[in-house]
């Protein structure tokens, strides 16, 4: 079964394998491929035995999955291509599965996006007609362009 999601240092409590939680890929283009590696370690005493599901999304491409044993202190990099297709956000999601259960590692490709916020309504109060009026109005950039 998968365990709902952790904290990190949850993670290690209970299956004693330290990684992050999610790898974001936030600069990408459609057409091109990127690479980021997935470090998982193991901080219990004893060696452990992983494998891992490979995500739904064929834009994640991975290694096979086999089991590998991981000693006690050591670390293992799994590279995770992204190669997207099309400019559009992805989440999905890498399930490790150990001897104590398994937990998920998110993969998320966000898009830039142009977003605006500012007051609903602006009230001019009373002003005298055909005369121009004029009044402050603070709008905040809340998209992730500059």
């Amino acid at each position: 079964h998968i365990v709902p999601y952790l904290t990190r240092e949850e993670r290690v409590q209970l299956f004693g394998i330290d990684c992050v939680h999610e790898l974001i890929w936030g600069e990408w283009h459609p057409g091109n491929e990127f690479t980021q590696q997935l470090k998982i370690q193991n901080v219990s005493l004893v060696t452990q035995r992983l494998k891992f599901k490979l995500p739904v999304n064929k834009v994640f491409d991975m290694p096979y999955p086999e089991l590998f044993k991981l000693s006690p202190g050591m670390t293992k990099s799994i590279p995770i291509n992204f190669q997207p297709l099309v400019y559009e956000p992805i989440i999905d999601k890498i399930e490790v599965q150990t001897k104590s259960g398994n937990f998920s590692v998110m993969l998320k490709a966000l898009v830039r996006d142009i977003s605006i916020t500012c007051p609903q309504y602006v009230d001019f109060g009373l002003c005298p007609i055909l005369d121009p009026t004029s009044l402050p109005l603070q709008m905040y950039n809340t998209g992730s362009l500059p």
